[in-house]
């Protein structure tokens, strides 16, 4: 027997090819679910009715009465050997760097021949370490010929070839490390997305943290992809029916499997802002009900519920969660915050990965931009049951390590400009005892693993020399973003750290931030000039440094003119090194140091 799926075939030097199935029964997976998959290959009849003994014999002396049945069953077979030889030569590891050198540099019409020829194999080539590359090349290839209009209808002809071989027998491919990057790259291609868009492939943990906490966009924006043609709506949408439809029965195994959980979040990307798909998907990628008992909405049984809620603990689970929340319509974003998460916040908030869905939860939350007589109801009362449950727990989250959660809710308070007040009292409370002096607050953020896991909180000191917490940094950058009068606090300790402090934190990357933050805060002018005074003599050397020349040029926008002097001085004696340095020639013309 040949399994494909697992490239186990005997040996490409002596392959023997079975007369009852060409391609075999796959092997059965470790997963338990091959029982249901459909072989990829078509049985032919047994016995010896497929080729005629004297077929050679007849031909030769041009029996053209006998040549028709035989030669149908030949080229039946030899159709069928194709297939095998397509896949055995783009899974040759060495033939396989050939063939893509030729498909990146081929003409549309070969292009697409190779394509139509491989398609019944090609989640089987895809699947292959060495195929994958070849099924890749072909794709991205493909992709380059868009450019002619004319291609469009034989592009769309070819891709829907493949995705019809696809989605006869999905969950191989969906649950193969090379498969489901392949798929993925597939699913960019019908949508019109670029095959590189950094979006779609897992951003890095600190641009994404970015992105919740508003520093940068405060969600996934359908802006942010690279269109680079104007897709295969309709191919795309076969696609993705195919793909959850005859994975209906195994979506429990598919949600927490780590590679079609990765395909799972793509599509689901790729679907943003087109809800009627999104109502559709959503309820059966979670096993729910799309409607209620009236017909309308979304509804989760208590017992789905309870699945999802078990389900976040799972990391592949939670990464699916964060992408559904991130996407979800606000009908659905209702019924999961109303159905799943109230009263579990806390609890969930404390596990590994189950924190992570409850900052997307919390930082997707819908802001303003709705207009005022289209916003929920139940708004302020969902802001009041995050802030219920969670903040008067910042000690212990902090404490536990989850301090990205108390980041998010202080975020989406800045962002909605609800219970801002109280979020800020709630984190200086969780940070100094009541009857402590508050002019330590910004230090033990800047160092908060090591203030936290220090036996005697109040005799904790700087740190020199330690690396400075990214996520105490982004929360004093939110604070920052807050109305002066409401931080204080976090203005006066900032201000009133040595200058060796000072200087110290505007040389760490993180640190660094938190003086930009304040610089362009609405503190006062004074408060801010009295923190520039501390980094006088060192704006030379910070300008050298790529995190260092933003602090320095932020410093140079919000001083007075003597200041301003100063600092150009200090650069002028760094200028030939400055000159040399990443962003030195801009900085150099930024602040017009010459003149």
């Amino acid at each position: 027997m040949v399994s494909v799926g697992s490239k186990s075939l005997p040996s490409k030097r002596h392959r023997i090819i079975e007369e009852d199935s060409l391609m075999g029964e796959r092997e059965k997976s470790s997963n338990n679910h091959s029982s249901r998959r459909k072989g990829m290959g078509r049985k032919a009849q047994r016995g010896d009715r497929g080729f005629d003994g004297d077929s050679s014999k007849r031909n030769q002396s041009g029996g053209a009465a006998n040549v028709k049945p035989a030669s149908k069953r030949q080229s039946e077979f030899e159709h069928q050997n194709q297939f095998v030889r397509e896949y055995e030569i783009a899974t040759d590891y060495i033939i396989s760097h050939v063939i893509q050198t030729l498909l990146e540099g081929c003409e549309l019409d070969q292009l697409c021949c190779f394509l139509r020829n491989s398609a019944k194999v090609f989640p089987a080539i895809a699947m292959d370490r060495s195929g994958s590359h070849v099924a890749e090349s072909a794709l991205k290839s493909l992709a380059t010929h868009l450019e002619n209009p004319d291609a469009y209808s034989v592009i769309e002809e070819a891709l829907g070839s493949i995705c019809k071989a696809i989605v006869d027998n999905p969950l191989d491919m969906m649950c193969n490390c090379y498969g489901s990057h392949v798929l993925r790259r597939l699913l960019c291609l019908c949508k019109g997305v670029s095959l590189d868009s950094p979006e779609l492939y897992g951003a890095k943990s600190s641009k994404a943290l970015a992105k919740r906490l508003n520093l940068k966009m405060s969600q996934f924006d359908e802006n942010n992809l690279q269109f680079s043609h104007q897709g295969f709506p309709d191919v795309l949408t076969d696609l993705l029916s195919g793909l959850l439809n005859c994975s209906r029965e195994d979506m429990k195994y598919l949600q927490v499997d780590q590679y079609s959980s990765l395909v799972l979040q793509t599509a689901l990307r790729l679907m943003l802002k087109q809800d009627e798909m999104l109502l559709e998907m959503i309820p059966l990628i979670l096993g729910c009900n799309s409607t209620n008992e009236n017909g309308e909405g979304v509804h989760i049984e208590t017992d789905v519920a309870k699945e999802i809620l078990e389900s976040m603990k799972d990391n592949s689970f939670s990464h699916l969660m964060e992408v559904i929340l991130e996407v979800a319509p606000e009908s659905i974003y209702n019924e999961l915050f109303n159905k799943v998460f109230k009263n579990s916040l806390y609890e969930l908030s404390l596990d590994r990965c189950a924190n992570f869905v409850v900052q997307a939860l919390i930082s997707h939350a819908k802001n303003e931009e709705q207009p005022t007589n289209l916003r929920p109801i139940d708004f302020v009362c969902k802001m009041g049951f995050l802030w219920e449950e969670l903040a008067p727990k910042f000690k212990d989250l902090l404490k536990q390590g989850k301090s990205g959660v108390v980041a998010s809710l202080i975020a989406v308070s800045q962002r909605l400009q609800s219970h801002e007040h109280k979020c800020c009292e709630a984190l200086t409370g969780a940070l100094c005892s009541t009857n402590e002096s508050r002019i330590s607050i910004v230090p033990r953020l800047l160092f908060l693993d090591n203030y936290f896991g220090c036996q005697d909180k109040s005799s904790w000191e700087w740190s020199p020399g330690a690396k400075m917490h990214v996520m105490g940094s982004m929360i004093l950058q939110e604070i920052f973003k807050f109305s002066s009068d409401l931080v204080q606090p976090y203005i006066t300790s900032l201000t009133s750290m040595k200058p060796e402090h000072t200087i110290e934190t505007a040389k760490d990357s993180s640190g660094a931030r938190v003086i930009e933050a304040f610089l362009a805060s609405n503190a006062n002018t004074k408060q801010k000039r009295k923190l520039i005074i501390k980094l006088r003599g060192h704006f030379g050397e910070l300008s050298l440094h790529t995190s260092g020349s933003f602090t320095v040029e932020k410093c140079f926008d919000a001083c007075n003119l003597t200041l301003k002097e100063a600092i150009a001085a200090e650069l002028l004696d760094v200028k030939a090194d400055l000159s040399k340095a990443k962003q030195g020639p801009f900085l150099l013309r930024k602040l017009d140091i010459d003149g």
